[in-house]
């Protein structure tokens, strides 16, 4: 198992039970190479709330196959050695089946361990479970009438994954909207196959082999060991208390959510089925999705399905078929479309990886375009991170991320936007910000949406930016969402609501608060004149020079389900960065 944490719709779990091996052994390696530093600017990799986020995901996946009469096989270490460790431990093995990932370190570690397996005479049979629609699904956009869309066989077999990333690498469109007018085809939806019947088919297991421990779930400050050495360490969400074993150098690690955050949030597949049940059947939300999704507080204003998604606990597979389900049964609207829509858009930004490879990870982004970023960012970066900039759409923002590892779309798309635009820091500074915090952090919709929304990435007008101010007045006009995450605010005398986004106007008449005043000059923001300058573009001998990305009116802040792109019927400044969902 790798970012496929679950047991319903799972293709690898599936060809072993249907191959009728009397063995099967479920295993998962916390690979220590994923818990380091971040490649550009040092930060720990793994913050509390992905660390919680990924260990509750793997217990809970655990208890389901003891549940069944088998057990997780579970160690922390390099993957391809802890593999082989097991695999000498039991004797030999005749198949492994992985998840294929799509980027480069992931892709690294796949040769790794092929070619360790291959060693001992077993096989690597690699299989997709990521996205909506499957990579062998695919048309080839460039052929005409590809609108035509003919749809296979459930489980198709014309092609390998590798001829299917060598396809995308060629003619995946480089906007969005082309690629999903495609997909879609005559019928106005895409092709999904049916899901896998995993659940039913692991009802009972065997056991694993005599001899062979299952292993211990690593404790959450293994996962945290970079994070609790770094400036970081004093985080309010981390809760220390000795342990029961009166050892006075054993500490044990558990995970805050502040009480403020949307959900608590809770890792694995029983809690994202519940979920799912609850958001599409529950309280009629999925049917008013379009209309609540640029909320900012409470848990139903969006689905956060991203939160499962990003480490498979849950299948966009599922996602799309219960809906399916709801409209057959209950109603069909432009609200259970945009879902699918959002869906949709979580599979280009993976699809836009395997193009443009390790573009996405680099400051010109994929369309090598160098933009004037601040060379001494330090204090406008730290008051960014830490919510401190005299504005409370942003710092509201940003306080959430920090406490509950939870943003909005919205609140993605403005503190994107006024790290690049408005202060003028690089890019890739903020996407690994994100990558730390986020609860919801995935690797194609982080980075290809902070590219997006800052510039470099695949967006069709080079001037896109987000008046935070216009936004905040927009979003929360009643203050509801700054009060909340910055109370202090409330002190403010005022007759607007409204006017709480400005407390720079209100001091004079109201009593002296701890609030920063704007760490830059809000005027220019007020009358929208301070984007970012265009760029050059650097010509090289690159086919994907100049990548597009959405139309205006199909913009998007991150690859989780959530938050919806803008609205086809009024002209928007919306990106997307990793999406909430």
């Amino acid at each position: 198992f790798r970012n496929d944490l679950r047991v319903n719709d799972h293709e690898g779990l599936y060809l072993a039970l249907t191959s009728k091996y009397e063995q099967i052994i479920p295993f998962y390696c916390f690979d220590e190479r994923y818990f380091g530093k971040t490649h550009h600017f040092g930060f720990p990799r793994v913050g509390p709330f992905r660390a919680n986020n990924l260990l509750q995901s793997v217990s809970d996946l655990r208890s389901s196959f003891q549940t069944r009469g088998s057990d997780l096989v579970v160690c922390w270490g390099k993957t391809e050695q802890e593999l082989i460790r097991v695999i000498e431990k039991i004797g030999g093995v005749d198949k492994i089946f992985i998840q294929k990932e799509v980027c480069a370190e992931e892709i690294a570690i796949e040769r790794k361990i092929k070619e360790a397996v291959e060693k001992l005479n077993s096989t690597v049979a690699f299989y997709w479970g990521a996205t909506l629609v499957h990579p062998q699904d695919l048309p080839d956009f460039h052929a005409k009438n590809n609108n035509k869309r003919t749809e296979s066989s459930q489980h198709p077999n014309q092609t390998s994954l590798e001829e299917s990333f060598i396809k995308i690498s060629k003619t995946l469109p480089d906007t969005f909207t082309a690629f999903r007018r495609i997909v879609e085809g005559d019928k106005g939806e895409p092709f999904v196959r049916e899901l896998f019947p995993t659940e039913t088919l692991s009802e009972r297991m065997p056991p694993l082999p005599s001899g062979l421990e299952p292993g211990e779930l690593p404790p959450l400050s293994t996962l945290l060991s970079e994070f609790l050495k770094s400036e970081f360490r004093e985080h309010p969400g981390i809760v220390k208390k000795k342990s029961a074993e009166n050892s006075k150098d054993s500490t044990e690690i558990s995970v805050k959510i502040d009480e403020r955050s949307v959900l608590q949030f809770v890792g694995g597949e029983t809690e994202a089925l519940k979920r799912l049940k609850y958001y599409v059947w529950g309280k009629g939300l999925l049917e008013k999705y379009k209309l609540t999704r640029n909320g900012m507080v409470g848990g139903d204003f969006s689905s956060k399905f991203s939160v499962w998604l990003t480490y498979g606990s849950l299948s966009p597979r599922h996602i799309f078929h219960e809906i399916k389900e709801f409209e057959a049964k209950q109603v069909k609207n432009e609200s259970t479309y945009w879902m699918i829509f959002e869906l949709l858009w979580r599979d280009y930004l993976r699809f836009f990886a395997i193009k443009f490879k390790n573009s996405i990870f680099k400051v010109d982004g994929p369309r090598h375009l160098y933009l004037p970023w601040t060379k001494d960012d330090s204090v406008l970066f730290s008051a960014w991170a830490n919510g401190k900039t005299g504005y409370p759409f942003i710092d509201a923002n940003m306080q959430e991320l920090n406490l509950s590892g939870w943003m909005s779309n919205r609140g993605r798309q403005n503190v994107a936007s006024f790290l690049t635009k408005d202060l003028k820091v690089n890019w890739l500074k903020g996407a690994e910000y994100f990558e730390m915090y986020l609860v919801d952090y995935d690797t194609s919709s982080n980075y290809g949406n902070w590219a997006y929304v800052a510039g470099v990435g695949n967006d069709p007008r080079e001037d896109r930016y987000f008046n935070v101010l216009k936004q905040a007045a927009v979003y929360d006009p009643n203050s509801e969402f700054v009060t909340l995450w910055l109370p202090q605010l409330t002190k403010l005398h005022s007759s607007n609501p409204s006017q709480l986004h400005r407390p720079w106007l209100l001091t004079s008449s109201s009593p002296r608060i701890d609030y920063p005043n704007p760490i830059i000059d809000p005027a220019p923001i007020a009358k929208g004149t301070n984007a970012q300058p265009k760029g050059q573009f650097q010509q090289k001998s690159h086919s994907h020079a100049q990548s597009r990305g959405p139309s205006a009116n199909e913009q998007k802040s991150s690859g989780n389900v959530e938050d919806p792109p803008a609205s086809r019927h009024k002209k928007s400044s919306r990106g997307r960065i990793q999406r909430g969902k």
